[in-house]
């Protein structure tokens, strides 16, 4: 005997009802009054025959089935794509709202300078270490992931004769064939130390830029501060002309504070209309990050707004030709029709290399590293909060089973929850403000099809 599925997701709106399979989301929209009367009588072979199509009238037993193939299809298992370098841990800004707690020594006493001095700067020896070893794991991967690099710090411009190392290196494997030529390679930086041969650099070395600039002056200045002095904003604007003129692809990285909330779609027109780039990324700030502002704006208020405002970035981007990568890992999920398993690839998705040669699974604190580039076994994925955080990702969290959005959710950032609550309950605790903005996305995207479809 045939039985409706436990993934079956009805949304209502209007008179109208739109479908689905949670898991596979593919909706179909039917009036209320219609799919209600199929409820009742059973009786219409053509919606029948939909559910059945779908897995979303099955025999008992068979959402079990389901649920494991999608894990097959879709978790990773040492399936290594993205690779940060971190250059070093210094920085020639002091910006408030920094995730490293060495920049917080009155919150984190322990975090001093002896403790990481002389370990600040990463050598060419390790730099190369550590992309020999995820050449090795790229090479055994899927075929098909886009592979990434990511120049980190501290501010990584900071320590240049390796990064210069480590670009060409990684250039000498591209042409080898050790690593795809499409290898994505991209610097996270303040922009404080771009210069025109930099510009120049970039461009013949085929890299990216992810720029930080978190809003026009009156904005940025508040909370990002060089220890120079000066204007961390005037530093950005002019290391993005240069970029621009050089041709070297730039993403805005956009970290949304107290101060820019409410005002997500303003910022994204002045991105596109006035700096004329094409790509931003808005970074959320959760975890202990949020309470560095110093705001009054209650966090609650703030998850609310930034749901909100994303959405209506997304809008306006469509409309303009600009792409804001947080909304669209959600929307080419849904509109491709992937399962999006983890929204951190922390999950056995990526290695972090430290500056002293340790291995890492998240860049955000020491506490994850796993190995080091110097031993027999420099990548541990047993390790015990990689564990946990695995039970935390939505296809293996009870938690998040029964949730409508989870296609499109990936859990967000395990690390925010990990400095809220004891290491015990991490596992068993959701981010709800995270929980709130991939909900929110998933009813837009649902109606946001009716309404094209019927267009």
């Amino acid at each position: 005997m045939l039985k409706l599925s436990r993934y079956l997701k009805v949304l209502q709106k209007n008179g109208v009802v739109a479908v689905f399979h949670s898991l596979m989301p593919s909706p179909i929209f039917l009036p209320f009054i219609r799919w209600n009367r199929y409820l009742q009588e059973k009786k219409e072979l053509e919606i029948e025959k939909y559910l059945i199509r779908k897995k979303l009238l099955i025999p008992p037993g068979e959402d079990k089935e389901v649920l494991e193939e999608v894990k097959r299809n879709y978790l990773s298992s040492d399936d290594v794509s993205i690779l940060y370098l971190i250059l070093t841990k210094a920085c020639n800004f002091t910006c408030r709202y920094c995730f490293q707690p060495e920049r917080h020594p009155e919150l984190f006493p322990c975090s001093c300078k002896k403790k990481t001095e002389g370990r600040l700067f990463m050598s060419r020896e390790i730099a190369k270490r550590g992309i020999d070893l995820f050449a090795r794991y790229v090479q055994k991967g899927r075929k098909n992931k886009e592979v990434q690099i990511q120049f980190y710090g501290g501010e990584p411009f900071l320590n240049i004769k390796t990064l210069k190392f480590a670009v060409e290196y990684i250039g000498q494997l591209q042409r080898s064939g050790l690593l795809p030529k499409e290898t994505k390679k991209i610097i996270v930086t303040n922009g404080s130390l771009i210069t025109d041969n930099l510009g120049k650099y970039l461009k013949k070395h085929e890299v990216s830029i992810g720029l930080s600039l978190d809003g026009r002056k009156a904005e940025n200045d508040v909370f990002r501060k060089p220890k120079d002095g000066g204007s961390a904003y005037n530093y950005a604007i002019g290391a993005l002309k240069k970029l621009q003129q050089y041709s070297v692809p730039a993403t805005l990285s956009i970290t949304i504070t107290p101060l820019t909330a409410e005002k997500l779609t303003e910022i994204a027109r002045w991105a596109k209309e006035e700096l004329g780039v094409r790509a931003i990324g808005f970074n959320i700030a959760g975890g202990k990050t949020y309470g560095y502002f110093g705001s009054s704006l209650p966090k609650e208020k703030y998850d609310d707004l930034i749901t909100k405002g994303l959405i209506e970035v997304f809008k306006y981007g469509r409309r303009v030709g600009l792409y804001e990568d947080r909304m669209m890992r959600k929307v080419e999920a849904f509109v491709k029709g992937y399962f999006y398993a983890s929204d951190c690839g922390a999950i056995k998705e990526q290695l972090v290399i430290q500056p002293d040669g340790n291995v890492a699974f998240c860049h955000a604190s020491e506490e994850y590293n796993m190995g080091n580039v110097f031993s027999k076994k420099p990548v541990d994925f047993n390790h015990p909060i990689l564990k946990r955080w695995e039970k935390r990702v939505p296809l293996n969290n009870p938690l998040c089973q029964d949730c409508f959005a989870i296609s499109i959710c990936g859990g967000g950032c395990h690390h925010n929850v990990r400095e809220l609550v004891r290491p015990a309950d991490e596992s068993k605790v959701l981010d709800e403000g995270f929980c709130k903005h991939t909900k929110e996305t998933m009813e837009f995207l649902v109606w946001d099809l009716y309404q094209k479809s019927k267009e």
